[in-house]
């Protein structure tokens, strides 16, 4: 059995299928005519692209760059992709600008047009993520150790400003499996004192239902945690 490599791609993209996914039954189900579930969906809309957006220039800064210095023209695929995928988040935004500008009572063929297109683009944004976890990091395996991918994906992660990283957080603690969510914390624990961790820890066990808040106190060894963080 071959050994298992370091993939930076793999958490980040779960915590994103999560919210391309809530995120188009948000809109799929939001009543046009109600000012504030239009609010609610369209805010959710515009955080899914921000985080899209942000994702892409963190990929194409750190990882597709690192594929490109060692095996030039391996990336260009996604990076194409990239700049494909700015085009159609405009389109979803257009057509959401759209919608609060028209009158409530005709809204109902814009909101259809808006949840098609996200559909849509939802598909591509899961294809294109399969594709860089299969031939990105076939590239990055073949080309760097995972010494060198550890040190780059450490890199890629400190670059990311605290609250954008605590999004991705809360989406991770609902998107991974329970083995991973002990490898992701405990990974964060390492760099931290116990009480930044407790509080860190706090926040995000609330995100998790009973069963799985109870699991993941006993897995990090959390003094006391399924009984004081479960509810």
């Amino acid at each position: 059995m071959s050994a298992i490599r370091h993939d930076p791609y793999r958490l980040i993209h779960k915590a994103l299928r999560l919210q391309l996914s809530d995120t188009l039954v948000q809109i799929g189900r939001m009543d046009p005519d109600d000012a504030a579930e239009v609010a609610h969906a369209l805010a959710a809309l515009e955080h899914l692209l921000d985080a899209l957006d942000s994702h892409a220039f963190h990929e194409n800064r750190f990882l597709h760059a690192a594929i490109e210095a060692r095996i030039p023209g391996a990336a260009q695929q996604t990076e194409d992709d990239h700049r494909a995928h700015r085009d159609e988040f405009a389109l979803l935004r257009e057509l959401a600008e759209t919608l609060t500008a028209t009158p409530r009572g005709a809204r109902g063929t814009i909101a259809d047009q808006l949840y098609g297109e996200l559909a849509r683009i939802v598909a591509e944004q899961l294809l294109h993520m399969r594709v860089e976890e299969i031939d990105n990091n076939a590239a990055l395996w073949s080309a760097y150790s995972d010494e060198e991918l550890r040190g780059l994906h450490a890199e890629l992660v400190a670059s990311i400003p605290r609250e954008e990283m605590n999004r991705a957080l809360a989406l991770m603690m609902r998107a991974l499996r329970h083995q991973e969510r002990v490898q992701l914390l405990t990974g964060m624990r390492a760099g931290m004192d116990d009480a930044a961790f407790q509080n860190t820890v706090a926040g995000l066990f609330s995100l998790l239902p009973p069963l799985d808040q109870r699991k993941l106190a006993v897995g990090l060894s959390l003094s006391g945690a399924s009984r004081t963080l479960a509810v």
